[in-house]
């Protein structure tokens, strides 16, 4: 039988384990430093939030396509459009995936999420439609047009 300690005990753990599922309800936890920078509107930051989740690779792959559903601000958003189409065919089956399930934004960033807008939802689908289109051209999305490189089309 449970005692009283080991109930409290297991009340906390699963306490903490759903808190844990509720922040991070996209299933990424790197993306909070992105959206915390997002949510004090502190823009240079999140470019260069931006910019360390796009240095570490593969691994973020996820994480880029997640900051779909966010308004990041404009030169963010250039900047994770240019990571996203540099990645090349690799991001097509994640970008599928998320004109599929529509936006799903973290409770605590409800005010950041594109649904949040009236447009939103439009907006997304169209800037996830506009990367797909650029990947499959071979074309990476970026504010220097002369300095883009062709994209990788191995997937």
């Amino acid at each position: 039988m449970w005692t009283t300690r080991t109930a409290i005990l297991f009340a906390c753990l699963l306490y903490l384990n759903m808190g844990t599922a509720l922040v991070h309800a996209n299933g990424d936890s790197s993306l909070d430093p992105v959206l915390l920078s997002v949510k004090s509107r502190d823009f240079p930051v999140v470019l260069e939030e931006v910019a360390k989740l796009d240095r570490r690779g593969r691994g973020s792959d996820l994480a880029l396509v997640q900051l779909l559903d966010y308004y990041i601000g404009e030169g963010p958003q250039v900047l994770l459009e240019e990571a996203i189409t540099r990645r090349g065919k690799r991001m097509l089956a994640l970008l599928a995936k998320a004109r599929q399930q529509g936006p799903n934004c973290a409770a605590a960033y409800q005010q950041q999420c594109l649904t949040a807008d009236k447009n939103g939802n439009r907006l997304r689908s169209a800037r996830v439609a506009r990367l797909s289109n650029a990947i499959k051209a071979g074309v990476v999305l970026c504010s220097e047009l002369d300095k883009c490189p062709r994209v990788d089309q191995s997937p």
